[in-house]
């Protein structure tokens, strides 16, 4: 990373109870919240016209959603009734 370089990143995340023991869980991975430009090292070639000069700007803001399914417990399935 060059110069001034930060990244503010943050995973909301939400469960929805859909029985006792499970629940849908829905959510984001948000990198660079706030898309703060995140310049490259300086061109280290300083002979060249264009030696000592930042050319590039890293990753911009990047998110992702999710959703799944959380199951609690030790895997524990009732019996089913008996015939």
């Amino acid at each position: 990373m060059g110069p001034g370089a930060w990244i503010f990143s943050v995973n909301p995340y939400k469960n929805f109870p859909i029985r006792e023991q499970a629940s849908l869980q829905i959510g984001a991975q948000i990198e660079n919240l706030f898309n703060h430009p995140n310049y490259d090292l300086p061109n280290a070639i300083i002979n060249r016209p264009n030696g000592g000069l930042i050319q590039n700007v890293r990753q911009a803001r990047r998110v992702q959603v999710s959703m799944g399914a959380v199951i609690e417990g030790g895997g524990h399935i009732p019996d089913q009734e008996k015939r």
